[in-house]
């Protein structure tokens, strides 16, 4: 019997530390990017019923989340929100609206001219009409209406996060 066989030797260096992938020589223990991903789908429950959902935005805190333009979605393994920091075309009350970012293109792609979502704000709920054209889209008539009620300036940042389908929270972020 050789060193490698009886496991007294130094066959391979890799084995003494923890947790590594490389010292586990059978297929079914090495993961695959896409394994990884199934096994943070089984790790947590992230299904909303409508009720849930509404619960939340009337207890929902601010987070301050730093540095965030778009935040993944463990649930399907897209992008499920988005951050716009207000410009004056957004605030100015000429229905200039804000673009949904093309990242979460899975999500809207199913919308058309005359789909109406609702934006929660402060647990004010506002009517907006989405403006599509090919992978864009686009807040459009109740986006001012929706400005107002919230009283939002130029300049703060804004996080959109799609709940449930027709449904997005809309929070400020510091």
């Amino acid at each position: 019997m050789d060193e490698a066989e009886d496991g007294n030797g130094d066959e391979d260096e890799n084995e003494d530390v923890p947790g590594n992938l490389l010292a586990q020589n059978n297929d079914e223990d090495v993961f695959e990017v896409n394994d990884v991903t199934i096994l943070e789908n089984e790790q947590h429950d992230d299904s909303l019923a409508v009720n849930d959902v509404m619960e939340l935005d009337e207890n929902e805190d601010e987070e301050e989340i730093v540095g965030v333009n778009e935040q993944f979605d463990v649930t399907g393994g897209g992008i499920n929100s988005f951050v716009v920091t207000l410009k004056r075309s957004h605030v100015d009350e000429k229905c200039h609206g804000v673009y949904c970012s093309t990242r979460c293109y899975e999500l809207y792609k199913g919308w058309d001219a005359n789909t109406i979502v609702i934006l929660n704000y402060r647990g004010e709920k506002s009517e907006v009409v989405v403006q599509r054209k090919k992978r864009s889209c686009r807040f459009g008539k109740g986006w001012n209406d929706f400005i107002r009620k919230s009283k939002l300036r130029e300049g703060e940042k804004l996080e959109f996060r799609f709940h449930i389908p027709y449904n997005i929270q809309v929070s400020k972020i510091n």
